[in-house]
């Protein structure tokens, strides 16, 4: 994943409430009508920041893993949603990916594994630096 793209494709807000409203229907939950959106400040942060990832002049997501990592690394962690963050988090990277014509090549136990390290990433020091080297190693599609 070495290479910028500038134009990438993002899922709008309303998709990953989508997506949260699938997971929850599916496999269970608690879900909060009208969208289950706790912190819907950020899951618009973290949209805007992929798509606007500059700064005085410094793009800080300059990679589809990092805007990839920093999708899912938000979701998580930020508690975007009442519940179904892991599974909402770690389908939005992908779809993210999927959307920019990417593959990423893992079994649902490694999907699991890493939503698991992501939401314990302090008593295991993981990072999001290590979920964007995880995300480069497993995708195709570069």
């Amino acid at each position: 994943m070495g290479k910028t793209s500038e134009r990438i494709a993002v899922p709008s807000l309303a998709q990953i409430v989508q997506t949260n409203k699938v997971f929850i229907d599916a496999t269970g939950g608690f879900f909060s009508p009208p969208d289950n959106l706790l912190n819907e400040s950020s899951l618009i942060w973290v949209l805007n920041s992929m798509i606007a990832p500059s700064l005085f002049g410094v793009n800080h997501y300059p990679k589809l893993a990092d805007k990839a990592s920093l999708l899912a690394w938000t979701i998580i962690n930020n508690h975007v949603f009442y519940d179904g963050n892991k599974r909402t988090g770690m389908a939005a990277m992908i779809i993210f990916l999927i959307m920019n014509d990417r593959t990423l090549g893992v079994t649902n136990e490694d999907i699991y594994e890493i939503a698991q390290k992501i939401v314990r990433y302090k008593e295991l020091d993981y990072t999001r630096q290590d979920l964007i080297s995880w995300i480069e190693e497993k995708t195709t599609g570069i």
